[in-house]
Order: structure tokens, then C-alpha cells, then sequence
């Protein structure tokens, strides 16, 4: 016979928040746990899987030698990108280091401990909205449908991005201790005002947006405690000095590096290494409409892709531009009101909505990115914009008291749409083909997409299909040069496509000059199609110039050894060794030459 708990019992229950941090805790399992074998994607290789930088516990000693650091891309053949990356998030990394010391790169284990930290952060939001509205229900939705939303997919399944759970895991840290060190004294004050502190550093080190995290903390001050400026900057003041720190990390990486030329307004180019440079005026127009964007998959998250085909907004007269920052500056207008007008629960709808635009200004603001706009950088701010939400639920049940349970069976309802939205998308992410085939479906057809159907199409074994993915990213991307390498490696092995090989390998040149990538694979395209002498010559002058270039080195290594030039062709192969082992395919020939050679008499 089963005996029911005591109300007393019951009741501590509900004081430590079991029920509703129980339920925190299950969603995001419910919804995630059946994403841990999908597969890796895009920046998940070079940053994560595949980054020797996560596989070396010597790595995070960078500081002590940091420009040897910064530089050792040009060696090692990591992307500066990562390099510079790793060097200001390295809290992240460590916990990518972690993954890979215990499991290598399987990728269940990177993605349990996503869903841990997207957990996690759904828990203490609901603190945070519970300590900021004093109402539990309210909390509770705020939480819910954090957790629940689709637009954190992209940030829990997507490996890489980790960083934005691990930024928004300290920022609310920094915030919770914070608002719990105003409300206790001695010890206790000084110990949560320290953690505070503490989380705040590693939002800092975790993502460049953890640099915002004073503002917040000055912000809430401001608007919520209703605090006098000096009193709060006064209580802040260790939170502030480390303002300078990321900018002063970001500036150390752009001097430190050789290849780097220019002001030190040039160190906000540093991420900007597409295949299409913004100038920071155009990116910033761009990203006043990318608010609104994100403000409405916030709010009604439909149409979600992997790949925006975003549009750059190139002059401050374009409509799109105009309406945005309309709607901007209407929406700070109403939550200055709001301010004004409710003490109780005004300070919470503005101080939202600052929330927001402050946590995407790092990276939807002046300093340009490779990609105008991602669904990933929401997951921050859209806890502004759901505790704005809170504030104004909070506001109109204490206007409207007699909406008994319809707000919450409303709020259910919300949850529960958001909840199968997020197992739909999450369906989409499961493999890199069903990424792209969706972002091709809602009409991106950048780069990436096309190539990434390619690359898919090709290890499936659909040649043709490849070949026409790559052939219109070429004409749609003449600018982007893995377009052209993909689609002219392509048509060289399959080996009877010699004319189109040919054409498109001239095509690239035209396009893009003589850069060595291109000119190999002109030299490939030529000894493919019978033009051997053409192709020895051109790989001729290539190692004339870069002494043992790898490929140069293996392509002039085949022709001379079928024009029975043994020794010379025997002598390149060994050059292109010392670079690295040998294709599979040519090992073969490097035996039969050394053999022969040493058969002579």
C-alpha cells in the first residue's frame, strides 16, 4: 500500500524547487538524447574533430610563447581562424580537451555534455526569472521555453557550438550569484559577489560575448534595483576592470600575428576570412535587419536553415533597413514606457530587451563575420527576450488576476509546440545532406550549401549529381576558389570528362589568376587529357618556384615515369614523402621504381 507523502514533506519539496527543476532537467534529455549519434557537420571537424590543438594538453600553455602560438598556423596547416579561436575561448577548448581524453571523437559523448550545459542553463534561468519576478509559474514558463525552443538546436547538436553554452552557462551564473550576494550580508555577501567575479572571467574566456556580462550586472543595478549610478558602478567595480580583457586579447592576437598587416582597428577583420570581406558599415546595416530576424524566430520560430541566404544591406535608404531600425527603436520606446510606468515589473521588460540587443552586439553589430546571420547566436540574447516576456506576464496577472488557469494552459500549449518543433528540427540535423538539402529547400543556395550537397552526393557514389552541384556552385560562386577546386578535382578522376576538365581548369584560372591550387590541377586536367609535355612543363616551373610542393611533386613524379625517366620520377616521389606519406595508389610505383633502379647493373 502505497502512502502518501506528508504535507510537510510536500511542502519542503516545494520550497527546493524539485518538481519544477525535475521537469528543467527531463525536457532536454527528452528532446536531445536521440541527436548523440548524429552526425558531425561543418565546423564540428576543423575545430573540434579534427584539431590537434583539443589533442595536446601543451596547447593551453599558449601564453608562455604566444606569438610563437598565434603564428604556428603557417607550419602546422590549422586554419589561422582556429588558432585565434582557441586562444580566446579556452575555457571552451578545455572542455573539448576533456571530451577527447576520455572518448576521442565520438561524438555521443561531445553531445551529452551539450545537453548537460543546455540543462543547465534552463535551470538557472528559472532561478534567475524566479529571484527578478518573485512569481514560480512565471519562472517556470520563462525556463520552459528556453529549454524547449528550436532555436537552440543549433547550438546544443552542433558540436562546435558549444562556446554559446558555455557563455550563457557563466553569464547566468555571474548574474544569480550576483543578485543573491545584494540580498545576503558578510560572508555570505562576499562569497557570492566572488563567484560572481569568477563566472564572469570565464564567460569572458568561454566566448566573446561573455565581455557584455558587466553591463548586464550594471544594468540590472540600474533598472531593476533601481540603484543610483555611482553606488552601482562603486559595487561593480572588479566586474568593470575586466572589461579591457578581451579587447586587449583580441588586439595581442591581430599584432601578434606576421601574416597580419594594418591599424589596430583592423583587429575587428579578424574573424572576417570568407570568401566575401564586409566592410563594417555594410555589416552593420545588415545586422540592425538581422534583429529583427532573430527577434522574430524568438517569437514564431518558422523557417529555420542552417544557411541564410542573407542579404547585405548596402545603403541606409533600402527599406528593409529603414523598417528595422523603426521597429528597434518603437520597441525600446514601449519598454521605456513600460519602465516608467511599472516599478515592479517595468525595470525587467527593459532590462530584457537590453539583454538582447547587448548579448548580439559581439557578433551583430561592427565587427564583420564570415556569415551575416546564424541561428546559433540567438541562444544568449533570446533569454533577454524571455525574460521581457516574464515581465510583462508578470505585469498583466497582476492587471488581470481573474485569468485563473488560461495563462497557463496557454503557456503549456507554447511549450509543447516549441518542444515538437525542436524534435522536427532536430531531425533535420541528423546527417550533413538532410543540413543542406533543407537550406537548399528554403532557398539558400550559397556556396556551402551547394558544395556540402556535393561532397554528399559524391561519397554516396552519385557522380552526376555531384558534378551538378559543384558545377553551379562554380557558376553562382565564381568567387569562392573551393568551389572551383572541388568541381575541376572532380572531373579529373572521374577521367572521362578530359574536355570539361580542361575548360573548367581554364575557367578557374580566368577567374581567380595563378594561384597554385588551380595551376595543379591545369597541369592534372592537361596529363589526364594526353598533354603530358604541357602538364611537365607547368609543374616544372611551379617547383622552380616552392622547391618539393607536394603536388607538383607527385603529378611530375607520374608523367616522367611513364615517359621512362625513372630515377628523376623516383627522386620527386621521395620529395613529396618527406611532406607526408604517399597516396595509397602511388606506393605501388614508388616500389616498382626503386626496384628497377636498383636492378641496373
Amino acid at each position: 500500500m502505497n502512502t502518501p507523502l506528508s504535507p510537510s514533506l510536500w511542502q519542503k519539496i516545494q520550497r527546493a524547487h524539485l518538481p519544477q527543476l525535475f521537469l528543467l532537467a527531463a525536457i532536454p534529455w527528452l528532446l536531445y538524447s536521440h541527436t548523440l549519434h548524429h552526425e558531425s557537420v561543418l565546423d564540428d571537424e576543423a575545430y573540434v574533430m579534427q584539431n590537434p590543438l583539443i589533442m595536446d594538453a601543451g596547447s593551453f600553455l599558449y601564453p608562455l610563447n604566444f606569438h610563437q602560438f598565434i603564428n604556428s598556423y603557417a607550419s602546422s596547416g590549422i586554419m589561422s581562424d582556429v588558432v585565434v579561436n582557441f586562444a580566446l575561448r579556452p575555457i571552451s577548448y578545455l572542455t573539448f580537451f576533456l571530451n577527447y581524453s576520455l572518448g576521442g571523437i565520438e561524438t555521443a559523448g561531445y553531445r551529452l555534455v551539450n545537453i548537460s550545459l543546455h540543462m543547465l542553463n534552463g535551470m538557472l534561468l528559472y532561478g534567475l526569472a524566479l529571484r527578478l519576478t518573485g512569481r514560480r509559474g512565471v519562472a517556470l514558463m520563462a525556463a520552459l521555453a528556453f529549454a524547449a525552443h528550436p532555436l537552440a538546436t543549433e547550438s546544443v547538436t552542433y558540436i562546435a557550438q558549444r562556446f554559446e553554452l558555455m557563455v550563457t552557462l557563466f553569464t547566468l551564473g555571474a548574474l544569480l550569484s550576483w543578485v543573491q550576494a545584494r540580498g545576503a550580508q558578510g560572508r555570505a555577501r562576499l562569497a557570492w559577489g566572488a563567484l560572481s567575479l569568477g563566472c564572469t572571467l570565464l564567460a569572458m574566456l568561454s566566448k566573446e560575448s561573455g565581455v557584455l556580462v558587466p553591463l548586464l550586472l550594471v544594468g540590472h543595478a540600474l533598472l531593476e534595483r533601481r540603484e543610483p549610478v555611482k553606488q552601482a558602478l562603486w559595487a561593480l567595480r572588479g566586474h568593470l576592470l575586466l572589461l579591457p580583457l578581451l579587447p586587449g586579447m583580441v588586439l595581442a592576437c591581430h599584432l601578434a600575428d606576421t601574416q597580419k598587416t594594418g591599424t589596430a582597428l583592423d583587429a575587428l577583420h579578424l574573424a572576417n576570412v570568407g570568401p566575401v570581406n564586409y566592410a563594417i558599415a555594410d555589416y552593420a546595416r545588415t545586422q540592425v535587419c538581422a534583429w529583427m530576424d532573430y527577434l522574430r524566430l524568438i517569437l514564431l520560430p518558422v523557417g529555420q536553415s542552417f544557411d541564410h541566404d542573407y542579404p547585405l544591406v548596402q545603403s541606409v535608404f533600402e527599406a528593409d533597413f529603414l523598417c528595422a531600425l523603426a521597429v528597434t527603436m518603437g520597441l525600446l520606446g514601449g519598454a521605456i514606457w513600460a519602465f516608467r510606468r511599472c516599478r515592479s515589473h517595468g525595470g525587467l521588460i527593459l532590462a530584457g530587451l537590453l539583454w538582447f540587443f547587448l548579448t548580439l552586439a559581439p557578433s551583430s553589430s561592427i565587427v564583420p563575420l564570415p556569415d551575416l546571420f546564424s541561428e546559433h547566436r540567438s541562444y544568449l540574447p533570446s533569454i533577454g527576450i524571455l525574460l521581457a516576456l516574464a515581465g510583462a506576464l508578470g505585469w498583466l496577472r497582476q492587471r488581470l488576476p481573474d485569468l485563473g488557469t488560461a495563462w497557463q494552459v496557454t503557456g503549456l500549449a507554447v511549450v509543447s509546440s516549441l518542444a515538437l518543433a525542436t524534435l522536427v528540427r532536430n531531425e533535420v540535423m541528423r546527417t550533413r545532406e538532410s543540413i543542406w538539402q533543407d537550406a537548399l529547400a528554403k532557398g539558400s543556395e550559397r556556396a556551402r550549401v551547394l558544395k556540402g550537397l556535393g561532397i554528399a552526393a559524391h561519397n554516396s557514389g552519385r557522380m552526376e549529381e555531384a558534378v551538378s552541384f559543384f558545377r553551379k556552385a562554380t557558376e553562382k560562386h565564381p568567387e569562392d576558389m573551393e568551389s572551383w577546386v572541388n568541381y575541376c578535382t572532380l572531373l579529373i578522376n572521374l577521367g572521362d570528362r578530359k574536355e570539361a576538365a580542361l575548360a573548367a581548369t581554364e575557367d578557374a584560372l580566368e577567374h581567380w589568376g595563378t594561384l597554385l591550387p588551380l595551376v595543379n590541377l591545369r597541369a592534372a586536367a592537361l596529363a589526364s587529357a594526353g598533354r603530358k609535355e604541357a602538364a611537365e612543363k607547368i609543374w616544372r616551373l611551379v617547383l622552380q618556384d616552392f622547391p618539393g610542393q607536394r603536388q607538383a611533386s607527385l603529378g611530375l613524379a607520374q608523367v616522367l615515369a611513364e615517359a621512362g625517366h625513372r630515377e628523376e620520377a623516383l627522386r620527386h616521389l621521395r620529395a613529396a614523402e618527406r611532406t607526408g606519406p604517399l597516396p595509397a595508389e602511388l606506393t605501388p610505383l614508388k616500389e616498382f621504381l626503386g626496384g628497377q633502379l636498383a636492378s641496373l647493373p
